[in-house]
């Protein structure tokens, strides 16, 4: 039987929940799952006030997609 093939457009909230999600519940071989996303980082919108008023330093704003993902399980891509 074949894998099924999981492409998850975009890495912003919905994405990464749907990302982090599936990589717990779907075994290594269960699935191809790939996570494609035109940046390999995602921010924080809701906090990017802070950073611009100077009382969050910026890199707790973004976070590289790799840090949120088991790259075992979810593959993440930049182009289709």
């Amino acid at each position: 039987m074949r894998k099924p093939k999981i492409v998850i457009l975009g890495a912003g909230y919905g994405g990464l929940m749907t990302a982090t999600r599936l990589q717990k519940a779907v075994g290594v071989n269960e699935a191809d799952i790939v996570l494609i996303n035109k940046n390999d980082y995602h921010y924080e919108t809701t906090w990017l006030h802070e950073a611009s008023a100077g009382t969050l330093h910026h890199d707790k704003v973004r976070y590289d997609v790799r840090d949120v993902i088991d790259r075992h399980k979810v593959e993440s891509s930049r182009e289709l």
